[in-house]
């Protein structure tokens, strides 16, 4: 998928095609970066591969900005017409300026493949099934020496259509670097996260399986404008399969643009 972006001009801040150009070629490396990590990853014959594509608004309820809504929806897309549809709406507080909370709910329809027979004969279908999510962030942070550290907090509960639910946790260290660079403010970053289940068995989590998931990314955004930002990155997914004990990676590459009101 390629997309193309036209910029506004900014006058007397530098070379504005200069930075257009940048802005353009460093998007086109980060999409051929993912792409080759996707490629050599089917070449050594490890894991998955998908793309998640996203858009994002926040409004700020006070000029401060201590209370900010934000809602987001999300297209993640895998192999073997893999499907996931995401929404999420919260409120995020920010009592301090290095703390943050926002309690949401998210929404994620998942379309899946499904093996069956009729009459002797075996065939496969699809079929879509939801998932309800209630949780909270708590994201506290701190600068050193112009990095920026934060570390979220993320506790939900799973509500499945088809079984049993069950508490997870959350932890992501994300990183984010002090350069910036051009007047398009272009912010490299990286993060860490791991996921932790309750242990309660269903056809989604093993039993006693609770640590059963991590991911690593690196990627970078970008103000487009005031109000338009973009975030592109890739994404390593190790998750353990609900059947046995083996780990299964997924390459991703994602593109997420957001609005800010």
């Amino acid at each position: 998928m390629v997309v193309y972006a036209e910029f506004p001009p900014k006058a007397g801040k530098g070379d504005v095609e200069f930075e257009k150009n940048l802005l353009r070629k460093l998007g086109s490396a980060a999409i051929a970066a993912g792409f080759a990590a996707s490629a050599f990853a089917d070449a050594s014959d490890a894991g998955n591969h998908g793309a998640w594509i996203g858009v994002q608004a926040k409004y700020g309820i006070d000029t401060n900005r201590v209370w900010t809504i934000n809602a987001s929806e999300e297209s993640r897309f895998g192999e073997k017409h893999y499907e996931e549809q995401h929404g999420t709406l919260g409120v995020t507080i920010k009592p301090f300026s290095w703390l943050a909370i926002t309690p949401h709910y998210h929404f994620i329809d998942t379309r899946k493949r499904i093996s069956a027979t009729r009459d002797g004969d075996a065939y496969v279908t699809h079929d879509w099934q939801r998932e309800h999510r209630f949780g909270v962030d708590v994201e506290p942070s701190v600068k050193l020496w112009g990095w920026k550290i934060a570390d979220r907090n993320r506790v939900v509960w799973r509500d499945f259509e088809d079984s049993q639910g069950f508490w997870r946790y959350r932890n992501r260290i994300q990183v984010n670097s002090p350069w910036k660079w051009t007047d398009y403010k272009i912010n490299p970053y990286a993060s860490w996260e791991l996921f932790l289940d309750d242990g309660k068995p269903s056809k989604h989590v093993r039993k006693n399986d609770k640590f059963d998931q991590w991911r690593f990314a690196v990627g970078a955004t970008a103000k487009l404008t005031d109000n338009i930002s973009l975030n592109l990155f890739y994404l390593l997914q190790e998750k353990k399969n609900t059947s046995h004990h083996d780990w299964s990676p997924n390459h991703v590459l994602g593109v997420n643009v957001g609005f800010s009101f």
